[in-house]
């Protein structure tokens, strides 16, 4: 979203401010109304958090329902997903893009993932999966859960199924996949970002017996959340704890009244476990640029978070680009 050479992306909500990333570029295209869908990935909230920043719907699905073709550099975590103004248009695109694809070992039958909007069973809440929240978000987050409850809807307060010691494994393994992808180009490491340096930096320090402990982490995790979501429920959070951060960045390391370097986003947990996710809009920040909602959904319930999701997008209407942009249209 940032780089030496193309500079900032802007987010066209407010142009002092980053769309998130890194699929920041497609949901700034989509907020100004340059195309109706962008093909996204999400390795850890890449689909979810552009969506939240941007004031559209992001939809990261079950691991394996779209196959990869081609590994990425994250084995364990990254699939595509999708990202558009609407939840009709994300089911839309998803329709087409669930497919299994030949080498993918954790690829899973064609279209055996549904993807029709249905209401959830049961609705679940909790302030956030990390330490802390920025106030405005969490305004957002609370008068959403008051709009579902008007609608009747019954929204049953939890306590986060994760911990700060998730993202923290997710890094282990993330960057540990990352640093061996790119090894064979060690001597041009220092022409990339300083935040993706720290990555490799940090990548390269990560020992046999901690990558294993994330793994066995991920059991954990993994666990928890699906004894909470059984096949009927839905969890919802914000998308991303910390309010618009600046176009040049860098990621906010503060939210609420905590310091926590792993503060700003809910999302990599869905990664880590592999859950669908689905972000829709749910207001706006103190800067005017849009706040999400994250609606995480039992493995292969995706319709269950697509459900919900259009359920607040009826109660809540959005527009469907930024002020003073023109819709897309042919």
């Amino acid at each position: 979203t940032s780089n030496a050479v193309f500079g900032a992306t802007r987010n066209p909500w407010n142009l002092e401010k980053s769309p998130g990333g890194s699929s920041g570029g497609s949901a700034a295209a989509l907020a100004a109304g340059l195309s109706p869908l962008a093909t996204t990935s999400d390795g850890g909230g890449s689909v979810r958090g552009p969506a939240a920043a941007s004031g559209l719907v992001g939809y990261k699905p079950t691991m394996g329902a779209i196959g990869r073709n081609v590994l990425p550099r994250w084995i364990e975590f990254s699939t595509q997903g999708s990202t558009a103004s609407t939840v009709a248009d994300v089911v839309y695109q998803a329709e087409i893009t669930h497919a299994a694809a030949l080498g993918d070992f954790l690829t899973l039958p064609s279209h055996s993932v549904n993807v029709t909007p249905q209401m959830p069973s049961r609705v679940l809440a909790c302030r956030t999966f990390r330490t802390d929240v920025d106030s405005d978000v969490e305004e957002n987050f609370e008068n959403t859960i008051d709009a579902l409850i008007a609608s009747g809807v019954n929204v049953i307060r939890v306590d986060s199924p994760s911990t700060n010691d998730t993202i923290w494994n997710w890094f282990v393994i993330s960057t540990a996949e990352l640093t061996q992808s790119l090894r064979h180009e060690e001597h041009r490491w220092d022409q990339l970002s300083d935040y993706v340096q720290a990555q490799l930096k940090f990548g390269s320090t990560v020992t046999t017996d901690q990558f294993i402990a994330a793994h066995r982490k991920r059991h954990e995790v993994s666990a928890a959340f699906d004894e909470l979501l059984g096949n009927d429920a839905v969890l919802l959070c914000p998308t991303a704890n910390a309010r618009a951060w600046p176009a040049e960045g860098p990621l906010p390391t503060r939210a609420g009244n905590t310091d926590d370097p792993m503060v700003t986003l809910n999302t990599p947990d869905a990664n880590f476990t592999g859950h669908p996710a689905t972000s829709v809009p749910m207001g706006l920040d103190m800067h005017g640029v849009p706040c999400g909602l994250q609606i995480t959904g039992p493995r292969f319930g995706d319709n269950l978070t697509l459900g919900l999701a259009a359920h607040v997008e009826r109660i809540q209407p959005w527009p469907l680009v930024a002020p003073g942009y023109t819709p897309f249209s042919l």
